[in-house]
């Protein structure tokens, strides 16, 4: 994940992968902020960048996006196929974001976990 700083006191971090780049937003405290997409950018004028803030353009997260740290790995997986997401963002119970949970990287570790200790 690669992260910056912003004027505002805003924080953007962004993960890639192959389909799109996720940005997240948040503060000196680390209180997540909210998510900002190529298409947020595409809406204002390439001129309007420099000026234009982060808070102006960034979305809201949706709550069946975000899971607590503290939630077993199931409950997770659960969330993630039920919503039919590719990733999580993980939060603490203060809302500060700790880091994004992804689908693929759930299943590699369980793969490596089977692998390890075979039945």
């Amino acid at each position: 994940m690669i992260c910056k700083h912003h004027k505002g006191n805003v924080t953007i971090c962004n993960k890639e992968n192959f389909i799109s780049v996720i940005n997240f937003a948040y503060d000196n405290d680390g209180q997540l902020l909210g998510a900002i997409s190529f298409d947020h950018f595409r809406s204002i004028p390439k001129q309007l960048w420099s000026e234009t803030l982060t808070k102006e353009v960034m979305g809201p997260i949706a709550e069946s996006t975000t899971v607590q740290a503290d939630r077993p790995l199931l409950e997770v997986m659960q969330l993630i196929e039920k919503h039919k997401l590719s990733a999580l963002t993980v939060i603490r119970d203060n809302g500060v974001l700790v880091g994004i949970l992804e689908k693929t990287a759930i299943l590699s570790w369980l793969q490596k976990k089977m692998l390890s200790n075979p039945a």
